[in-house]
């Protein structure tokens, strides 16, 4: 789509090399935008996850729309219209505008529709492969490490709940004042005061009862696994 950028596989390479030299440096791809019949085929949306993964990447980010507005808009379906005509009638459908040079009165994104359909494929395909749709967070050592994991966790369902257009604010909101606590989740739950944190009930304290170990350890302290 640009000129004069390295290639895809120039950029896997330099993915491989990081790795290979410096594993502790984090390094992915940032596949977005997905470029609506363009770059969203099956065959292309696996390729590219397969060679993310092959190339060593610690995850993929991606977003299923291409924005459109204003300048930027006008300037890329004159060149769609210049070089691939036939797109320009999927275009005006998929982001509800009549085509004309001088204006841009559609949509900032493709229908919702389409872009569930896009990241349902795109979840699946880093499931398949076991590639991290999000960059993993710094995780400290002390009271915030059993806070921090279960945010993440949470904040991570949440984000894949938005990309699908489902409901997702109570995990969001939930992970954001679990991370925020003074205290370890582990002395939370040991008092049975896990539904007094914000956002927080039923479904979310059995999840992170789930995933707290909440056993003693030799030292008698809670511990998180």
């Amino acid at each position: 789509m640009e000129e004069r950028v390295p290639s895809p596989q120039i950029r896997f390479n330099v993915i491989k090399a990081i790795k290979e030299k410096s594993n502790h440096i984090k390094a992915g791809v940032c596949f977005t935008p997905i470029v609506p019949y363009m770059s969203n085929s099956d065959e292309i949306l696996e390729e590219m996850v397969k060679k993310t993964k092959e190339s060593g990447a610690d995850y993929i980010l991606f977003g299923g729309g291409l924005s459109m507005r204003d300048v930027q808009a006008r300037w890329f379906l004159k060149h769609l219209k210049e070089r691939y005509p036939k797109l320009l009638a999927k275009y005006e459908d998929l982001y509800e505008f009549k085509y004309s040079p001088d204006s841009y009165e559609g949509k900032y994104m493709p229908k919702g529709s389409y872009l569930k359909k896009i990241h349902k494929k795109a979840f699946a395909l880093c499931e398949k492969y076991k590639l991290p749709y999000r960059i993993n967070r710094f995780i400290p050592n002390d009271f915030r490490r059993a806070n921090y994991r279960i945010a993440e966790k949470l904040l991570n369902e949440a984000y894949r709940l938005q990309m699908l257009g489902k409901a997702w604010s109570k995990k969001h909101w939930a992970g954001m004042n679990i991370q925020n606590l003074k205290e370890s989740l582990l002395a939370v739950a040991k008092r049975n005061e896990l539904q007094k944190i914000r956002n927080v009930n039923d479904e979310i304290e059995a999840f992170i009862r789930e995933n707290l170990d909440v056993d003693k350890d030799a030292t008698g302290l809670l511990r998180f696994l």
